[in-house]
């Protein structure tokens, strides 16, 4: 939807009002390149760089992310950096969100997978349950 604006028309022009958001299934990748981008600025080449992408590949995911939403994040139309649209802002506060907690989903994951728990039963006869084994 970015880059299908008519010259001259803001971002948020074409966001009609009353259209009801389009519920196709989010690349959680594209929260975090929005985020980015935000953190960036707007410079769509700083936050490639960050990222490891290229400005290519980071304006193909933006654009993914705003046709999958129906809706611009970012006016892209002035000057070098993106501004933040409304829906952009509101995008933000929820992206940062679900970036947050799928961090914290990895680390309490990698948490479980390090731990060492549970229960540990040991059966020996009596010669060497009392030889090697010590006291309980």
């Amino acid at each position: 939807m970015a880059g299908s604006r008519t010259p001259g028309e803001s971002a948020e022009a074409r966001d009609r009002p009353g259209a009801r958001v389009q519920q196709l299934p989010l690349n959680p990748q594209h929260f975090g390149t929005f985020l980015a981008v935000v953190d960036a600025g707007g410079r769509l080449s700083a936050a490639a760089r960050q990222l490891g992408l290229s400005q290519p590949g980071v304006t193909h995911q933006l654009n993914e992310l705003e046709r999958r939403l129906g809706m611009s994040l970012l006016d892209r139309s002035r000057g070098r950096a993106a501004r933040v649209t409304r829906a952009g802002r509101v995008f933000e506060r929820y992206a940062r969100s679900i970036v947050g907690m799928q961090s914290a989903l990895y680390a309490d994951l990698d948490q479980l997978h390090h731990d060492i728990g549970g229960v540990l039963r040991l059966g020996a006869s009596a010669g060497p349950g009392e030889t090697w084994l010590p006291p309980l």
